[in-house]
């Protein structure tokens, strides 16, 4: 069965990394932001700072080790970190609809479900949300437009 695991990459390597991935069919994501340097020059950033998402049968790890630019697998009690589907697809959202992403570390917690809050509500101009994934041990703050911030958040909290 194939599950979203988490491998460190090396520094400034994302789009090299994303390429090879991309070449060998396996599933994966980078959350990145777009950052323009100028009018002309649009580069992207990566939020989670040398991390990357895969979806792979465990018994496929070991491909990753042979793929330039990838350090390790993330591991946690002497085991590859598996990530739930639910939430890499609200991570997913999550990048697709906010922008200005800081990311925050937070006490990791493997009971603990991902949560998005609303960290200013009732303002009438973007909104903060936060989205905390205590497996991982990160919380992110993200802006959305103040018009689709009520009807983002009450969706992923549904999911």
């Amino acid at each position: 069965m194939e599950c979203w695991y988490v491998v460190y990459i090396k520094v400034n390597n994302e789009k090299r990394v994303a390429a090879q991935l991309a070449r060998r069919k396996i599933p994966f994501f980078l959350p990145a932001d777009n950052v323009f340097h100028s009018a002309k020059k649009k580069t992207e950033s990566s939020d989670f700072k040398s991390l990357c998402f895969v979806n792979l049968q465990e018994e496929n790890l070991k491909i990753l080790k042979l793929i330039s630019g990838i350090c390790n697998i993330v591991y946690w009690l002497n085991k590859p970190v598996v990530v739930k589907e639910l939430d890499v697809n609200i991570i997913q959202h999550f990048f697709d609809i906010s922008d200005c992403h800081s990311i925050h570390r937070i006490p990791v917690s493997s009971d603990e479900p991902v949560s998005i809050l609303n960290l200013s509500p009732g303002e009438e101009s973007n909104t903060e949300i936060k989205l905390n994934l205590p497996t991982l041990g990160y919380s992110i703050i993200g802006e959305i437009a103040y018009q689709s911030a009520a009807f983002t958040i009450k969706e992923n909290i549904a999911v």
